[in-house]
């Protein structure tokens, strides 16, 4: 168990600051996130502090150049969560896991979604 002391790093890859706040917020005490721009490269590489999560929303998926996504889904470490906005269609589990997903939540997503995911990945 994190403690907020030694909290568990989720990555976030071009959140808007509303979404930052309500997946950290969710997530709950122990867990910190790092919200990085979709341009930053060093995320791919991972570290010690490589978290279990990293959130992305489909449009930066989308618009990362086919390398990038190429080089992330060859990351196997950490556990990507698709992020589904207001105006994206739904999508089938096949097209998430195809992308390199472990699985997708609509935003604006609830604290039990949140937390059930970061179980899940456990």
């Amino acid at each position: 168990m994190h403690t907020s002391v030694d909290p568990e790093i989720m990555w976030g890859l071009g959140l808007t600051p509303e979404a930052a706040a309500m997946l950290e917020t969710a997530a709950g005490p122990g867990h910190l996130l790092r919200n990085i721009p979709p341009e930053a490269t060093g995320w791919l590489k991972g570290d010690e502090d490589s978290p279990r999560a990293a959130w992305i929303p489909l449009k930066v998926w989308q618009n990362l150049p086919k390398s990038r996504r190429h080089e992330c889904r060859q990351n196997t470490g950490i556990r990507r969560v698709l992020l589904l906005e207001e105006g994206d269609a739904d999508l089938e589990v096949e097209q998430v896991l195809a992308m390199g997903f472990t699985t997708a939540l609509r935003l604006p997503v609830s604290r039990f979604a949140v937390r059930e995911t970061l179980l899940r990945l456990r």
